[in-house]
């Protein structure tokens, strides 16, 4: 965005006349930022008599007025008439919004506005603020019909006789400043989620006045956010991807000897748990903590931007501690600390699967799909999408390091032992190229790198579209769901203390499982030292399917590797043009059966659904 003027000699009115975008520095380090020609404006008074922190109220919206100067200097008074002016002759009206801070006992926030006019306008700034309360416990919102609406001690922006002759409604909020402490200084955590709620009550309210009262048009109140981004945000997204390619977290929990466990473990005749081993950490913890706190994230204005960065901080802060406490106790209880328990309703639903659905016949191994088979066929569902688009170019390799199928950095590894039922071939290639690297390509097409490395949290969402993938393509068997079950079974059994030979006879004894499913869904849950995580996918895909029938729609949940609590803001982020719609959805979403799936988890189905169609 260009500061203006322009050209030399060229006047701020011409500027604002053509509906230009405007970043003007102003004298005493003041800014004018108008993003997009749209007819609302919020104003700030620096005064000095606060901490310049309440300026970042305003400093994250696309159309502000940062003043520093004297505040009652007759310069600022003619700069709004000017804003205001050029977007009422375009739009129809226009609506400033002049907020300041104030510090002492007082928690009130108190909107001033006029008695009647702008209702819609002060009526959804209201709601919004109130959610303000949730925060803090003495803080009320006090709506003030009042013709001043400025602070104390100041000149008005606009006499109220000048408001009418321009179309403007002027509002004013005052705000307590409950986010400093006595000597001034930010309690920041507060500070930051403050602003997010501030700031999404803004926009709500300039979003009802311009449908309400202006020709503009907005799609929601989402879109009022500024399209542009600071490089600080750029900056930190860079320094969070370069600490987490670092390390692959799923790969350095998986053992390296799985089989040869299992043989250890067959050859102590089932009674002793087996020695995993595993890769070697590529990195000192000590060090890399030191290098992910050093990301500054204090800079960045943007709310949504804000969490995100600061949410998979905290998430990759996690991974490394459990990575240095691998084969300790102490993992157990962090892999509980990230996945969280099995509630109660999630182990009656495990335990009515197990009940409800007996074991389907074994497939003989001969008539598998061996690890060269299925790779040949994971080329050739490649192949589909590279069609499409010729950026999606994951790699597939046989490794004898892998035990099953797994998927790292967008690229597909298959364990050389692997072997697979014919009849669930179809559905593996949807949950593992169809998901997993589907998302990882989608997330590397965006700006924001995380969504290819994976949100906060991305796993359960990741997993239960894996598995929806398998139902959807058809190939959701009776025995897959019972091994999502037994995973819930066995964690929970983790969580409470029970071993791995405990867990192991559980499966085999109590519902029917063969030796060696029982020992790998067990190896899953104590890699490491006790590795919850496979709770996820029952959860997810309940969590899923509960999104999809109360409306949720499907095609934002490919944009990259995200979690449902990051749908809002993702959507937020691609209404202000920052992210796209996802570079490609699953091939099989195209085909008639699977559209009738879609259609009828849509209408309602659950997983006690499943378990009829399955029975």
């Amino acid at each position: 965005m260009a500061s203006i003027p322009a050209e030399p000699g060229e006047r701020l009115e011409e500027q604002l006349g053509r509906g230009d975008p405007i970043e003007q520095p102003l004298p005493d380090g003041g800014m004018l930022r108008i993003e997009r020609p749209l007819p609302y404006l919020l104003v700030y008074r620096a005064t000095g008599a606060e901490p310049d922190v309440s300026a970042r109220l305003i400093r994250s919206e696309a159309s502000y007025l940062l003043w520093r100067g004297r505040p009652d200097d007759p310069g600022l008074g003619a700069l709004v008439r000017d804003v205001v002016s050029a977007g009422s002759t375009r739009h129809g009206a226009f609506l400033v919004l002049e907020v300041w801070a104030v510090r002492g006992a007082d928690a009130t926030l108190r909107i001033f506005c006029p008695a009647r006019e702008g209702r819609a306008a002060v009526d959804a700034l209201g709601r919004g603020l109130h959610e303000l309360a949730r925060l803090h416990p003495d803080l009320t919102v006090e709506v003030v019909p009042a013709e001043e609406r400025h602070p104390s001690g100041a000149a008005p922006l606009l006499t109220i006789s000048e408001s009418y002759a321009l179309g403007c409604l002027l509002l004013g909020i005052e705000v307590p400043a409950l986010y400093l402490q006595q000597d001034g200084r930010i309690y920041p955590l507060f500070f930051r989620r403050f602003r997010e709620i501030f700031s999404a009550a803004l926009r709500q309210a300039i979003f009802d006045f311009l449908r309400v009262e202006t020709d503009a048009h907005i799609e929601n109140y989402r879109a009022l956010g500024p399209r542009t981004v600071d490089e600080a945000v750029w900056a930190a997204d860079r320094a969070l991807e370069e600490i987490g390619v670092a390390f692959d977290f799923l790969l350095l929990i998986s053992p390296i000897n799985e089989d040869e466990a299992w043989l250890e473990f067959e050859a102590g005749g089932q009674a002793r748990a087996p020695n995993f081993r595993y890769r070697l950490l590529p990195f000192d913890p000590d060090v890399l903590k030191r290098r992910l706190y050093a990301v500054e994230l204090e800079h960045i204005e943007d709310p949504a931007l804000l969490y995100l960065l600061g949410d998979k901080r905290d998430e990759l802060d996690k991974e490394i501690s459990m990575l240095a406490e691998r084969g300790s106790p102490a993992f157990l209880y962090s892999s509980i600390r990230m996945f969280r328990r099995v509630d109660p309703a999630l182990l009656e639903l495990a335990e009515t699967i197990l009940a409800r659905l007996p074991p389907e016949p074994a497939v003989p191994p001969q008539q598998c799909v061996d690890a060269e088979g299925f790779r040949a066929a994971a080329l050739r569902e490649i192949a589909r999408y590279q069609a499409r688009a010729a950026a999606f170019t994951p790699e597939v390799q046989v490794r004898p390091d892998v035990s099953g199928l797994l998927v790292s950095r967008g690229n597909l590894l298959i364990g050389q032992e692997l072997l697979v039922d014919p009849k669930r071939k179809d559905a593996l290639l949807q949950h593992e190229v169809g998901t997993h690297v589907l998302t990882y390509a989608n997330g590397a097409a965006q700006p924001l790198r995380q969504l290819a490395r994976g949100l906060a949290d991305y796993d359960e969402l990741q997993e239960a579209l894996g598995v929806l993938a398998e139902y959807l393509a058809g190939g959701l068997t009776r025995d897959r769901l019972r091994t999502l079950a037994a995973r819930v079974i066995a964690a929970h059994a983790a969580e409470r203390g029970a071993d791995f030979v405990e867990v192991f006879r559980r499966l085999t004894r109590d519902h029917g499982f063969e030796p060696y499913a029982a020992f790998d869904v067990t190896a899953r849950v104590y890699h490491g030292g006790g590795f919850t995580r496979d709770l996820i996918y029952l959860r997810g895909l309940e969590l899923l399917l509960e999104y999809l029938g109360n409306g949720g729609t499907l095609e934002p949940l490919y944009m990259g590797k995200l979690a449902l609590k990051h749908v809002p803001l993702l959507q937020e982020l691609r209404d202000r043009s920052i992210l796209r719609d996802p570079l490609l959805l699953p091939v099989y979403l195209e085909r008639p059966d699977a559209q009738a799936r879609l259609e009828a988890v849509r209408g309602g189905k659950r997983i006690p659904d499943l378990l009829e169609e399955l029975a």
